[in-house]
């Protein structure tokens, strides 16, 4: 469609040149990409891109083409002749205003004709001053007459094709969100199973540590047990020997001072019959010495005299057996005394053993207990020293974008969403607790 109009109030008159001016229309589409290209005796003259207005001053006597393009779309041209005599110069002419409306191209409608201006605008001598040439119009109307229709008709099918292709997209759609809504719940199940086997994997982890740990102290317990059995059974069966020893030593003192005393009493015993002997044989002496003569009372007195001889000799025999009992006794008792004293003595060094073991006992289970506590803290900073992992995932929903971050880290496992809404709302959540944005940013880098 083009539209030509005369204005002789917007704009002055000016005798040199020829003013036009007018605004390119676009059926349903903006100004990007579009352009007015003007070519003046075929030759590129000037252009100007993205505006619908346009206003130039044109020379006359040249014949100049006005074509209106964008992309997508079919150009149209416009052909402004304005070859005049000089005689009509000296008066000048109004400046002349049209519109130009370009539409859609569509495929299967030939718009050769459009090829060629479809409108010329020249000076025409009925009107004595510029206008559109009707001839030119009426000869190619019925050709544009026909694209017209036969764009219409694309237009038509256009929409109907275009209603068709929404209702399919709105179906393909439909199926798109149900299959999005599937995929989200079941990757949602598998977050929540991953999340729940690795949170059973940390705790079967401590379990098993917890569990190691109480092996190794029930085997610590158990080894000290023995240990202190063993211990206790040497010590038990020392302090049995030494009082075996003990009374052995007293049991042989005994039987040595009994078997002492047994021969000193024989040994008495002896001497006592050798003395009632002699004394009965001292008074048989000194009644013969009283009934005999003298040569015989001298052999009696010489045999009285061998008698106290005797006599004084048993009396020191006595007296030395007395002095050696008392030796026995005393000997007994100093082997008891001794006996008692080593039993002490071993008792002392079994006490002293006994101190010395149980501190030896306690640093080796100080050492132990060192040992396994370096070895549980090791542990427990392997643990805690397991690598830090952050999976993420992004699920873009109908409505929302949600991005899930799993963080695990040691014997912790935290998941992270941050949920981004259509109309511009964000919500951030650590495990079912609303969080900031900065926490979640700080603790999902």
């Amino acid at each position: 469609m083009i539209m030509f109009f005369v204005s002789k109030n917007s704009y002055s008159q000016d005798d040199d040149v020829f003013f036009v001016f007018g605004k390119m229309k676009i059926e349903s589409g903006n100004f990007d990409f579009s352009k007015i290209a003007i070519y003046k005796d075929g030759a590129k003259w000037k252009s100007i891109k993205g505006q619908k207005s346009f206003e130039f001053k044109l020379e006359y006597n040249h014949q100049y083409i006005f074509s209106f393009e964008k992309r997508g779309y079919v150009s149209k041209k416009i052909k402004v002749d304005t070859r005049v005599s000089a005689e009509l110069l000296e008066e000048g002419f109004d400046p002349f205003q049209f519109y130009v409306n370009i539409f859609k191209q569509y495929e299967g409608v030939n718009t050769v004709v459009y090829n060629q201006p479809v409108g010329v605008i020249r000076y025409d001598e009925t009107m004595d001053d510029f206008g559109y040439d009707t001839d030119y119009t009426k000869s190619i109307r019925s050709q544009l007459q026909k694209v017209e229709e036969e764009t219409e008709k694309a237009k038509k099918d256009e929409i109907i094709q275009k209603k068709e292709d929404e209702k399919q997209a709105d179906l393909a759609k439909q199926h798109a969100d149900a299959e999005a809504s599937r995929i989200a719940s079941e990757k949602a199940k598998e977050r929540k199973l991953a999340a729940a086997e690795e949170k059973k994997r940390v705790s079967d982890e401590k379990a098993r540590l917890v569990e190691e740990k109480r092996k190794i102290e029930d085997a610590a317990k158990l080894k000290e047990a023995e240990e202190k059995a063993k211990i206790e059974a040497e010590a038990a069966k020392k302090k049995a020997e030494a009082e075996a020893a003990k009374l052995k030593a007293q049991e042989d003192a005994r039987v040595k001072a009994e078997a002492e005393n047994a021969k000193l009493k024989v040994e008495e015993e002896s001497r006592r019959k050798e003395a009632e002997e002699a004394a009965k044989k001292k008074k048989e002496l000194e009644a013969q010495i009283a009934a005999s003569s003298k040569a015989d009372a001298d052999k009696a007195r010489a045999e009285m005299e061998k008698l106290k001889i005797e006599e004084d000799a048993r009396k020191l025999a006595a007296a030395e057996a007395e002095k050696k009992k008392k030796e026995i006794d005393a000997e007994k008792i100093r082997a008891e005394e001794l006996a008692e004293k080593n039993a002490s003595k071993e008792k002392t060094k079994l006490i002293e053993e006994e101190q010395r073991r149980k501190m030896a006992l306690a640093a080796v289970e100080r050492e132990k207990r060192r040992k396994r506590n370096v070895a549980f803290e090791r542990e427990d900073k392997r643990v805690a020293d397991l690598p830090r992992t952050i999976h993420k995932e992004i699920d873009v929903q109908n409505n929302k974008t949600v991005t899930f971050v799993t963080v695990s880290e040691g014997q912790e496992v935290n998941i992270y969403r941050k949920v981004e809404w259509s109309w511009g709302g964000v919500y951030y959540f650590k495990n079912s607790e609303n969080i900031s944005s900065s926490i979640f940013f700080q603790e999902t880098q």
